[in-house]
């Protein structure tokens, strides 16, 4: 009797395992999109420039603030300085007016931070939190600044949609601007028309 126990404990033993094992690989299944994205952007940075504006020009699409646009109306040219490095220059297709507003938001978003409604910290475990501001397009409405954070969750990372309200908003808005120009390529930005 005792052989018999052990015959059934062993396949059960084995399928917890296997359901165990199982469980973990549709876990680890779940995350591969944002390991792979990850990878890609500390490989190439301009990826994250290209997903960030179109993210932005996506939530003032859905804001009602720009007219449809493809994915492939917001592009990165990368070029070669005689120093080595490297100069992103963001490019957007489109209305004279649409170009300008998409132009305005993602400087205001890299830019440094002034006096927006609402901030997304960036939380991570090597560096400090970042701030970036919501553009104003975009946190005129509570509603609009929750869907630019889930659409940066989904296509970017973790983040915190932080809202700057009293004293505690004011603590925020100082160390934001304190981080402001410590952002990696945080360096001079020029609008080009032509």
């Amino acid at each position: 009797m005792a052989s018999g126990a052990l015959e059934w404990n062993l396949p059960l033993a084995a399928g917890a395992g296997i359901a165990l094992g199982g469980g973990a690989v549709v876990a680890l299944g779940r995350r591969i999109p944002e390991l792979i994205r990850g990878l890609r952007r500390r490989r190439d940075p301009s990826l994250v420039y290209r997903e960030t504006a179109r993210l932005v020009s996506r939530a003032l699409q859905d804001a009602g603030r720009i007219p449809f646009l493809p994915d492939t109306a917001v592009e990165v040219d990368r070029q070669r300085e005689p120093d080595g490095s490297t100069r992103l220059r963001l490019v957007f297709e489109g209305p004279a007016r649409v170009r300008q507003l998409l132009a305005d938001a993602v400087q205001e978003l890299f830019g440094p931070v002034r006096t927006p409604r609402f901030l997304l910290r960036i939380a991570s475990a090597r560096r400090p939190d970042a701030y970036l501001a919501v553009p104003q397009q975009i946190g005129r409405r509570r509603a609009d600044a929750e869907h630019f954070a889930a659409l940066w969750q989904d296509a970017i990372g973790p983040c915190e949609l932080i809202e700057l309200q009293g004293e505690e908003g004011l603590v925020v808005l100082r160390a934001a601007r304190a981080q402001s120009g410590q952002l990696e390529g945080s360096g001079a930005r020029t609008t080009l028309w032509g």
